[in-house]
């Protein structure tokens, strides 16, 4: 299934320092819903790519990558080129413990652990 959009999300990357880790994962991004049963909010920063891509400097912190963990699988989500603009889009999720789950997790030791907890920590 190719990526779908997330209208419901802001129409812009999110900043690191719009995350605030000492608050329940569920609560750590106001400008995201984000359903109770995430533990873990996973996120990759891309400033040389959103940079090229809209010939404008971005913050250094940046994240266009965000992983969602629940204790049965992984939600992933980018900002990135969809249907002629750039915007958030949600993957299909990854169940832990299945081929696609484990593929997953090995994108993980790339990402940083922004708030929460992790099985994988």
């Amino acid at each position: 299934m190719s990526p779908r959009p997330v209208d419901e999300w802001p129409n812009e990357p999110l900043v690191e320092s719009e995350i605030r880790p000492e608050h329940d994962p569920t609560e750590a991004l106001d400008s995201i819903p984000i359903d109770e049963t995430v533990f873990g909010v996973w996120g990759m920063t891309r400033e040389r790519e959103i940079s090229t891509a809209t010939n404008e400097p971005v913050p250094a912190d940046t994240i266009v990558d965000l992983v969602l963990e629940t204790p049965i699988e992984y939600h992933m989500y980018s900002y990135t080129h969809h249907k002629g603009t750039r915007q958030w889009v949600a993957y299909e999720s990854e169940q832990k413990g299945t081929e696609g789950g484990d593929r997953l997790e090995t994108t993980l030791e790339r990402y940083a652990l922004l708030a929460g907890e992790s099985d994988l920590a």
